[in-house]
């Protein structure tokens, strides 16, 4: 047995022993626990008073589209800048100074008329 360690066996209480003891037999069983069954209660009333806390969103009502500009044909432009960068030759002016931008544009034709061209500048 070089390295284990010696087993030991503690002894445990007969259960037979337990349920024939006469002193057990003659005493009304003991009443549940309260404890458990008052928490239960207790976390119940807690998600019921969250759950009555909520409110639930109303639905947005559609405002109503304005009136079509006369001026205005059926196009919209969007521009969402990105960022910028210095490119070649970096100058100390910084009126002088070219950049190089980053952004997304969008053409949307809602009108009646198809678009045959367009430029941004």
């Amino acid at each position: 047995m070089g390295g284990q360690y010696p087993r030991v066996f503690y002894p445990l209480p007969s259960l037979c022993a337990l349920a024939l003891d006469p002193d057990m037999a003659s005493s009304p069983a003991p009443a549940p626990a309260l404890a458990p069954n008052v928490v239960l209660i207790g976390v119940l009333v807690l998600f019921a008073g969250l759950a009555a806390v909520q409110r639930v969103p109303t639905p947005a009502t559609e405002a109503e589209a304005p009136a079509p500009d006369p001026g205005c044909n059926g196009i919209h432009l969007t521009y969402a800048f990105k960022g910028r960068t210095k490119i070649r030759p970096f100058v100390a002016d910084r009126n002088k100074q070219p950049y190089s931008f980053r952004a997304n544009t969008t053409v949307q034709n809602s009108g009646t008329r198809p678009l045959k061209s367009w430029a941004m500048l």
